[in-house]
Protein backbone atom coordinates (compact mmCIF):
# COMPACT_ATOMS: atom_id res chain seq x y z
CA UNK A 1 0.00 0.00 0.00
CA UNK A 2 1.20 3.47 -0.69
CA UNK A 3 2.01 5.79 2.17
CA UNK A 4 -0.62 8.19 0.81
CA UNK A 5 -3.50 5.72 1.08
CA UNK A 6 -2.40 4.63 4.54
CA UNK A 7 -2.10 8.23 5.70
CA UNK A 8 -5.61 9.01 4.42
CA UNK A 9 -7.02 6.04 6.35
CA UNK A 10 -5.07 7.06 9.45
CA UNK A 11 -6.19 10.70 9.24
CA UNK A 12 -9.80 9.54 8.91
CA UNK A 13 -9.46 7.34 12.02
CA UNK A 14 -7.69 10.06 14.02
CA UNK A 15 -10.16 12.79 13.03
CA UNK A 16 -13.06 10.45 13.78
CA UNK A 17 -11.86 10.24 17.35
CA UNK A 18 -11.50 14.02 17.56
CA UNK A 19 -7.77 13.64 18.11
CA UNK A 20 -4.89 15.85 17.16
CA UNK A 21 -1.45 14.71 16.07
CA UNK A 22 -0.23 14.91 19.67
CA UNK A 23 -3.05 12.61 20.80
CA UNK A 24 -2.05 9.98 18.25
CA UNK A 25 1.58 10.31 19.32
CA UNK A 26 0.71 9.89 22.98
CA UNK A 27 -1.62 6.94 22.35
CA UNK A 28 1.04 5.08 20.35
CA UNK A 29 4.08 6.13 22.41
CA UNK A 30 5.86 7.80 19.50
CA UNK A 31 7.13 11.33 19.00
CA UNK A 32 4.85 13.97 17.51
CA UNK A 33 7.26 14.11 14.57
CA UNK A 34 6.74 10.40 13.89
CA UNK A 35 2.95 10.74 14.13
CA UNK A 36 3.14 13.73 11.78
CA UNK A 37 5.10 11.73 9.21
CA UNK A 38 2.49 8.97 9.31
CA UNK A 39 -0.36 11.44 8.91
CA UNK A 40 1.34 13.27 6.05
CA UNK A 41 2.21 10.06 4.22
CA UNK A 42 5.95 10.65 4.50
CA UNK A 43 6.63 7.34 6.25
CA UNK A 44 4.79 4.21 7.29
CA UNK A 45 4.77 2.83 10.81
CA UNK A 46 6.85 -0.27 11.39
CA UNK A 47 5.34 -3.54 12.48
CA UNK A 48 6.13 -2.80 16.12
CA UNK A 49 3.90 0.26 15.96
CA UNK A 50 1.10 -1.57 14.14
CA UNK A 51 -0.10 -3.17 17.37
CA UNK A 52 0.03 0.17 19.22
CA UNK A 53 -1.97 1.79 16.42
CA UNK A 54 -4.53 -0.99 16.51
CA UNK A 55 -4.99 -0.61 20.24
CA UNK A 56 -5.12 3.19 20.09
CA UNK A 57 -7.60 3.29 17.21
CA UNK A 58 -9.71 0.38 18.50
CA UNK A 59 -9.19 -1.71 15.38
CA UNK A 60 -7.56 -5.09 14.90
CA UNK A 61 -3.86 -5.46 14.26
CA UNK A 62 -4.86 -7.31 11.08
CA UNK A 63 -6.66 -4.21 9.81
CA UNK A 64 -3.62 -2.01 10.43
CA UNK A 65 -1.33 -4.55 8.79
CA UNK A 66 -3.66 -4.85 5.80
CA UNK A 67 -3.66 -1.05 5.46
CA UNK A 68 0.12 -1.21 5.53
CA UNK A 69 0.07 -3.78 2.75
CA UNK A 70 1.06 -6.79 4.83
CA UNK A 71 -0.43 -10.15 3.87
CA UNK A 72 -3.23 -11.36 6.10
CA UNK A 73 -2.27 -14.19 8.43
CA UNK A 74 -3.33 -17.65 7.36
CA UNK A 75 -6.27 -18.83 9.43
CA UNK A 76 -4.80 -22.28 10.26
CA UNK A 77 -1.83 -20.66 12.03
CA UNK A 78 -3.99 -19.00 14.68
CA UNK A 79 -5.48 -22.22 16.14
CA UNK A 80 -2.07 -23.88 16.08
CA UNK A 81 -0.53 -20.87 17.82
CA UNK A 82 -3.34 -20.87 20.39
CA UNK A 83 -2.87 -24.54 21.16
CA UNK A 84 0.90 -24.15 21.45
CA UNK A 85 0.56 -21.10 23.71
CA UNK A 86 -2.02 -22.82 25.93
CA UNK A 87 0.10 -25.96 26.25
CA UNK A 88 3.24 -23.96 27.09
CA UNK A 89 1.39 -21.84 29.66
CA UNK A 90 -0.22 -24.89 31.27
CA UNK A 91 3.15 -26.62 31.48
CA UNK A 92 4.61 -23.52 33.13
CA UNK A 93 1.67 -23.25 35.53
CA UNK A 94 0.54 -19.91 34.11
CA UNK A 95 -3.04 -18.66 34.01
CA UNK A 96 -5.31 -17.49 31.19
CA UNK A 97 -3.81 -13.97 31.05
CA UNK A 98 -0.40 -15.42 30.29
CA UNK A 99 -1.95 -17.62 27.61
CA UNK A 100 -3.58 -14.59 25.98
CA UNK A 101 -0.34 -12.61 26.10
CA UNK A 102 1.64 -15.52 24.70
CA UNK A 103 -0.90 -16.01 21.94
CA UNK A 104 -0.77 -12.32 21.06
CA UNK A 105 3.02 -12.45 20.92
CA UNK A 106 2.94 -15.54 18.71
CA UNK A 107 0.40 -13.94 16.35
CA UNK A 108 2.54 -10.81 16.10
CA UNK A 109 5.62 -12.94 15.42
CA UNK A 110 3.77 -14.68 12.59
CA UNK A 111 2.66 -11.34 11.16
CA UNK A 112 6.17 -9.91 11.36
CA UNK A 113 7.53 -12.97 9.61
CA UNK A 114 4.97 -12.64 6.82
CA UNK A 115 5.60 -8.92 6.49
CA UNK A 116 9.33 -9.52 6.23
CA UNK A 117 8.68 -12.12 3.51
CA UNK A 118 6.48 -9.63 1.64
CA UNK A 119 9.17 -6.94 1.86
CA UNK A 120 11.77 -9.37 0.56
CA UNK A 121 9.45 -10.39 -2.28
CA UNK A 122 8.85 -6.76 -3.26
CA UNK A 123 12.56 -6.00 -3.21
CA UNK A 124 13.18 -8.89 -5.59
CA UNK A 125 10.48 -7.68 -8.00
Amino acid sequence: MSTIRFSEWLRHKVEGRGWLQRDLAAATSVSQQTASRWLLGQTLPNVTHAHALAHALDVTADEVLERLGAPAPATPAAPAAAAAAAAAAAAAGQGPQAVGRDLEIEELRIRVERLEQEVARRREA
